[in-house]
């Protein structure tokens, strides 16, 4: 989930855009939202108060998310005839 919001916050959102592309409720994404921006990872522009956007702290923190997630896609182990589960 906290790729999601923070990837569509990336490309600039408004809170209902994003309630609607990740699929959760107001109050849900208010909690993600109260922490992401006292972590520093994103906050509202300037222009206008409204519209989220990241921070460099969140760009940093989001590529890094995505480099473990991509890894450990890569490292998992194969599935077919010898898989036990």
């Amino acid at each position: 989930m906290v790729l999601k919001l923070l990837s569509a916050i990336n490309g600039g959102s408004e809170e209902n855009q994003l309630e609607s592309a990740a699929g959760i409720s107001s109050k849900q994404l208010s909690r993600y939202l109260k922490e992401f921006i006292k972590d520093g990872l994103v906050g509202y522009a300037v222009s206008d108060g409204k519209t989220l956007v990241i921070t460099e702290k969140g760009s940093r923190f989001l590529i890094s998310y995505e480099r473990v997630a991509a890894s450990q896609a890569e490292h998992e182990s194969p599935k077919g005839l010898l898989d036990l589960k």
